[in-house]
């Protein structure tokens, strides 16, 4: 381990193995207060346990890791469609950079995949750096898995909660990250849309404390926009009623509302960086995508009582309706490409919540859609509101 490694520390870790620094963390607490808030008839969560959930995420570094490697530090825009910011000019440039002055830079909440840290050890080998994230143990894998495959790399792993880095004050030129901020600790049980960023601020200050003045930040993160026209969506309610059969205006409204009251660019320039880059990469939600965010929006913020047939309602598409019309009895629609389409897209989410099984929702389906509940027309995509899961490039400086 390095003094230059070791110096930017600004406390003792409770354990140390070599350059690797672990602080314990609440991870594991966390992971358990989740299974603790599920009905246990109704967890369809990959994992029962802690134990569980760590056995599962060794075995997921174990088939992937080397692949998820071969991916970031090989890849492409073109063949990595969750990174289309690759092919930034500006990502460019900085990660030349960052490389090229070789000074240690770190990765913040990196998991095994090391975040951003591949795009910049493919420019540079030699260049020192820690990865971290708040999971001890896959960190403590990541470890094992780094020696046996990857030992020629200056890769040092670390474990620490965001908002609250183990690090000194203007220690870091760099800092970079994927989904860092997003990510980060929730601090708070309250819903929104924007749910994930309740801890980031906090996360921000952090990240701006410990990089030296002159000092750059370089993430993608996660957010939500929207398209709307209010009028184009009462016009069509006057016509078609309700959106999906399901959310009224007021819902829309306050989606909207919620969406827009928050963006990365404002809580970076509220902790002080100045913002050389924002670039944005859309993605429109499907019917059923948007189905599903609504209800999870109504749901946790507890904005109606729901009722069964609304929670069968969201698996309700163009293409169902028009098997249900076409089916002989319920019973065809199980087996039905559109119907296991939308329980798929769905994810069974939205049945779970009352524990609906598969065949209680294709019921209240046939029984809807035979009764003539659907008017003959159930195409609602000109209803004038779109949202879009977006992915950002930020390139952030602290001023000198």
């Amino acid at each position: 381990m390095s003094i230059h490694q070791a110096a930017i520390f600004n406390r003792n870790p409770d354990e140390m193995v070599g350059s690797d620094y672990f602080y314990r963390t609440n991870f594991d607490e966390t992971i358990n207060k989740i299974l603790f808030s599920l009905n246990p008839a109704n967890n369809k969560l990959p994992y029962s346990s802690l134990q569980e959930y760590h056995e599962l995420k060794d075995s997921d570094i174990k088939r992937n890791f080397l692949d998820s490697w071969n991916q970031r530090f090989y890849g492409t825009a073109q063949t990595s469609p969750y990174a289309p910011w690759l092919d930034e000019p500006r990502f460019r440039e900085i990660s030349a950079q960052i490389a090229g002055d070789g000074e240690l830079f770190l990765d913040i909440a990196s998991d095994f995949s090391m975040g951003m840290a591949p795009y910049i050890l493919r420019l540079n080998p030699d260049v020192p750096c820690y990865v971290s994230d708040i999971d001890e143990r896959t960190m403590r894998t990541l470890r094992e898995y780094l020696q046996k495959y990857l030992p020629e790399y200056k890769i040092s792993v670390a474990s620490f909660d965001n908002n609250d880095m183990p690090i000194h004050d203007n220690s870091l030129k760099y800092v970079t990250s994927i989904d860092g901020v997003t990510s980060s600790t929730q601090k708070s049980d309250e819903y929104t849309v924007m749910s994930y960023c309740l801890g980031s601020e906090k996360v921000i200050s952090e990240i701006y404390r410990i990089l030296k003045h002159g000092g750059y930040f370089i993430t993608c993160e996660q957010s939500f926009d929207c398209d709307y026209d209010l009028r184009e969506i009462y016009e069509n309610y006057s016509v078609h009623g309700k959106l999906f059969g399901i959310y009224t205006c007021d819902e829309i409204q306050s989606v909207i509302e919620d969406i827009l009251k928050y963006s990365w660019k404002d809580a970076f320039e509220a902790a002080g960086f100045e913002i050389e880059l924002e670039k944005k990469y859309h993605h429109r939600y499907s019917e059923s995508e948007l189905k599903q965010f609504m209800f999870r929006y109504t749901y946790y913020n507890k904005l109606r009582k729901w009722t069964d047939t609304e929670i069968a309602l969201n698996y309700l598409t163009t293409e169902l309706v028009e098997e249900i019309c076409r089916a002989k009895s319920a019973n065809e629609i199980l087996s039905c490409k559109a119907f296991t389409n939308a329980w798929t897209m769905i994810g069974a989410n939205v049945a779970d919540r009352k524990n609906l099984e598969k065949t209680d929702v294709v019921n209240l389906l046939w029984e809807y859609v035979k009764s003539g509940s659907t008017s003959g027309n159930f195409k609602h995509e000109n209803t004038g509101f779109d949202i879009y899961h977006v992915n950002a490039l930020y390139v952030l400086k602290k001023p000198e």
